[in-house]
Protein backbone atom coordinates (compact mmCIF):
# COMPACT_ATOMS: atom_id res chain seq x y z
CA UNK A 1 0.00 0.00 0.00
CA UNK A 2 1.00 3.31 -0.51
CA UNK A 3 0.03 6.45 1.36
CA UNK A 4 -0.25 10.16 -0.60
CA UNK A 5 -0.76 12.96 2.18
CA UNK A 6 -0.89 16.70 1.52
CA UNK A 7 -1.78 19.88 3.98
CA UNK A 8 -5.45 20.56 3.01
CA UNK A 9 -7.86 24.04 3.62
CA UNK A 10 -10.92 22.01 4.88
CA UNK A 11 -12.22 23.76 8.28
CA UNK A 12 -11.25 23.30 11.71
CA UNK A 13 -14.02 20.42 12.57
CA UNK A 14 -13.38 18.12 9.86
CA UNK A 15 -9.65 18.44 9.09
CA UNK A 16 -8.65 14.93 7.42
CA UNK A 17 -10.10 13.52 4.24
CA UNK A 18 -9.23 10.35 2.60
CA UNK A 19 -9.09 9.26 -0.74
CA UNK A 20 -8.89 5.82 -2.13
CA UNK A 21 -7.44 3.90 -4.93
CA UNK A 22 -7.95 0.53 -5.66
CA UNK A 23 -7.33 -0.71 -9.08
CA UNK A 24 -8.28 -4.02 -11.23
CA UNK A 25 -4.59 -5.27 -10.57
CA UNK A 26 -5.93 -5.59 -6.66
CA UNK A 27 -8.32 -8.22 -7.69
CA UNK A 28 -12.05 -8.58 -9.22
CA UNK A 29 -14.81 -6.04 -7.96
CA UNK A 30 -16.01 -8.17 -4.68
CA UNK A 31 -12.02 -8.08 -3.71
CA UNK A 32 -11.29 -4.44 -4.53
CA UNK A 33 -14.40 -3.79 -2.85
CA UNK A 34 -13.60 -5.56 0.13
CA UNK A 35 -10.39 -4.01 0.25
CA UNK A 36 -11.68 -0.34 0.01
CA UNK A 37 -14.14 -1.05 2.76
CA UNK A 38 -11.28 -2.25 5.07
CA UNK A 39 -9.73 0.95 4.17
CA UNK A 40 -12.39 3.03 4.50
CA UNK A 41 -12.88 1.29 8.51
CA UNK A 42 -9.08 1.87 9.20
CA UNK A 43 -9.89 5.91 8.22
CA UNK A 44 -13.15 5.84 10.62
CA UNK A 45 -11.10 4.70 13.26
CA UNK A 46 -8.40 7.28 12.86
CA UNK A 47 -11.17 9.80 12.51
CA UNK A 48 -13.02 9.29 15.40
CA UNK A 49 -9.59 9.00 17.76
CA UNK A 50 -10.10 4.95 17.84
CA UNK A 51 -6.02 4.75 16.18
CA UNK A 52 -4.41 8.05 16.59
CA UNK A 53 -1.11 7.90 14.44
CA UNK A 54 0.10 11.04 15.34
CA UNK A 55 -0.50 14.12 18.10
CA UNK A 56 -1.33 17.03 16.09
CA UNK A 57 -4.74 16.89 14.73
CA UNK A 58 -5.21 20.63 14.31
CA UNK A 59 -3.47 20.70 11.01
CA UNK A 60 -5.71 19.45 7.92
CA UNK A 61 -4.64 16.39 5.45
CA UNK A 62 -5.52 15.12 2.19
CA UNK A 63 -4.98 11.51 2.58
CA UNK A 64 -4.94 8.89 -0.55
CA UNK A 65 -4.38 5.12 0.02
CA UNK A 66 -3.56 3.48 -3.12
CA UNK A 67 -4.06 0.02 -2.52
CA UNK A 68 -1.50 -3.20 -3.91
CA UNK A 69 -2.34 -6.84 -4.59
CA UNK A 70 -0.78 -7.93 -1.30
CA UNK A 71 -3.49 -5.85 0.26
CA UNK A 72 -6.45 -8.24 -1.13
CA UNK A 73 -4.87 -11.03 0.63
CA UNK A 74 -3.64 -9.03 4.05
CA UNK A 75 -5.79 -9.71 7.25
CA UNK A 76 -7.13 -7.08 9.06
CA UNK A 77 -5.09 -6.58 11.59
CA UNK A 78 -2.05 -6.32 9.09
CA UNK A 79 -3.48 -3.58 6.90
CA UNK A 80 -4.71 -1.75 10.24
CA UNK A 81 -1.13 -1.74 11.38
CA UNK A 82 0.31 -0.81 8.04
CA UNK A 83 -1.86 1.72 7.05
CA UNK A 84 -1.50 3.35 10.84
CA UNK A 85 2.35 3.47 10.25
CA UNK A 86 1.83 4.83 6.70
CA UNK A 87 -0.38 7.72 7.66
CA UNK A 88 1.83 8.55 10.64
CA UNK A 89 4.86 8.77 8.37
CA UNK A 90 3.25 10.58 5.42
CA UNK A 91 2.00 13.20 8.11
CA UNK A 92 5.28 13.78 9.75
CA UNK A 93 6.75 14.41 6.29
CA UNK A 94 4.20 16.85 5.29
CA UNK A 95 4.39 18.62 8.55
CA UNK A 96 8.51 18.62 8.39
CA UNK A 97 8.34 20.36 4.70
CA UNK A 98 8.94 24.14 4.07
CA UNK A 99 5.61 25.94 3.31
CA UNK A 100 5.68 26.84 -0.05
CA UNK A 101 4.93 30.24 -1.60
Amino acid sequence: MTVYAVDSATDAQHPWRFGFIVSKAVGNAVTRNRVRRRLKAISYRVLHGELSPMDDRDSALDIVFRAHAPAAAADFSVLQDQAVSLIARASTRVRSQEPRS
